[in-house]
């Protein structure tokens, strides 16, 4: 790019007038700068809206078994269900959290053994930290595994038996596991249109163990899927809060340290599609309120292999965030290829010449007047003015206050307040001050001007 005072020959053939700027060629045409910079435009506000307003409901890599799923084997009515009545519902994605948590942690469904970070964690593990610190847990078995079938739909299958037997010596520790036996019934759940059939079960509800009186008993009609049930080998250690003790569905085992497990047998309890059977809704209620008297609790998803990572290049590399990446890289080479050529047609050599050491000169003393303060210019202004009204009056051969003492007797002379002195006193004192007013320097400045006028006008009518 080039700034020119002579005249110019453009593409066009017309001349440049002096003192015009020149850009040269430009690198696209205006329509085609137009419609980058709108096209450019468009995209970066559909990356941010879509950033901002595009996340769906729950996250597409979510399994049906997740809390934030709304699938029938999810569980985001259960969230749901207790923020309804003010029970707060915070997802555990930290492993190094689970442990030490506070409040009741729920493991719905969950698998036995997780790693990440080459580090290898146990759920038996985690279980036996919270008891051993006090804590409460609830532990949801697994019932329903989806399998893909012949036709064009999934089937989902009952765990076998012997894969929940195997689920829970994994999930509790050894001491615990060797306590209990599970069974239940199989059967197939397809998706070929053939209808599911539910059980009806009528079960005690005693949430204060069974050694309670039988006032404080209840009786829930609950609606599940081909019920799964424990069966409890050494009672004094187990009390049965929901139904019986070689059929029980929720079970409650308390330690010296003061930690506490629950354990519910069967999840169709509290699935999205069988949350409002029935008084499944209320069983859930009851175990949240009557049994860990809670108004907050955890759902854990670390054991659903969603372990939350904080990561900056993970992050920017999930859709839409991705956009903003693409967008800065297209950017760096719009800029590289800007930078790869020329923007106009080089100068030419007569032209160069027409600029010598006069303008140089003219423009570095014009750079340095300007970048004074104002008081010193000023100051220098009003000092000027003097001297060369001085020189017009014929006193230039006298020292400075003899030039303004002769200044101000021909003004009093000529009938015009004498104000040489004075001018020149403010002069110095302003250009000794560190800040100045805009206001206060103008005044100056035009009284200086005004007070030269005046002499050199009445001294050109005589």
């Amino acid at each position: 790019m080039t700034e020119s005072t002579s005249t110019s020959q453009p593409r066009n053939g017309q001349p440049h007038t002096p003192g015009t700027f020149s850009a040269g060629e430009a690198l696209f045409a205006s329509r085609t700068s137009w419609l980058l910079a709108c096209v450019s435009g468009f995209l970066v506000l559909l990356a941010v809206v879509m950033a901002l307003y595009g996340q769906k409901r729950y996250d597409t890599s979510a399994t049906p078994k997740h809390s934030y799923s709304n699938h029938v084997l999810g569980h985001k009515a259960l969230t749901s269900f207790l923020r309804q009545f003010n029970i707060n519902v915070v997802r555990m994605h930290s492993p190094r959290r689970l442990v030490h948590a506070k409040a009741p942690l729920f493991l719905i469904e969950p698998i036995g053994r997780l790693t990440f970070d080459n580090k290898t964690i146990s759920l038996s593990h985690v279980v036996k930290q919270r008891l051993d610190a006090g804590l409460s847990t609830v532990l949801v078995m697994n019932k329903w595994n989806r399998t893909r079938g012949p036709g064009k739909g999934d089937t989902y299958r009952r765990v076998s038996s012997v894969s929940i037997e195997f689920a829970l010596n994994q999930m509790l520790p050894k001491t615990l596991s060797q306590q209990m036996s599970v069974f239940q019934e199989r059967i197939e759940r397809k998706s070929d249109g053939k209808k599911l059939e539910w059980t009806s079960l009528k079960e005690v509800w005693n949430p204060t163990g069974e050694l309670a009186s039988r006032k404080d008993q209840a009786q829930l009609s609950l609606s599940v899927a081909g019920p799964q049930f424990f069966s409890v080998l050494t009672p004094e250690n187990w009390e049965v809060l929901l139904g019986q003790r070689n059929r029980a569905l929720l079970l409650r085992y308390r330690n010296a340290q003061g930690g506490s497990l629950l354990l519910l047998s069967d999840p169709d309890l509290i699935h999205n599609f069988n949350l409002q059977r029935g008084e499944n809704s209320v069983a859930l209620l009851g175990m949240v309120r009557d049994v860990l008297k809670a108004d907050t609790i955890l759902v854990d998803e670390v054991f659903h292999n969603q372990v939350k990572q904080f990561s900056l290049a993970r992050e920017l590399g999930r859709f839409p965030r991705s956009l903003l990446v693409i967008h800065g890289l297209l950017l760096w080479l719009l800029f590289v290829w800007a930078g790869s050529r020329r923007f106009g047609k080089p100068v030419q050599l007569e032209q160069a010449r027409q600029h010598g050491p006069k303008e140089v000169i003219e423009i570095t003393s014009w750079v340095l007047v300007c970048g004074q303060k104002p008081s010193r210019l000023a100051s220098l202004y009003v000092r000027r003015v003097l001297e060369d009204l001085a020189e017009r009056l014929g006193l230039g051969h006298m020292g400075t206050p003899r030039q303004l003492e002769q200044i101000d007797t021909l003004a009093e002379r000529w009938g015009t307040p004498p104000e040489a002195a004075d001018l020149y006193n403010k002069a110095v004192a302003l250009n000794q001050r560190q800040r100045a007013s805009w206001s206060e320097v103008m005044r100056l400045v035009r009284r200086a001007w005004s007070f030269r006028e005046k002499l050199l006008h009445h001294r050109s009518n005589q």
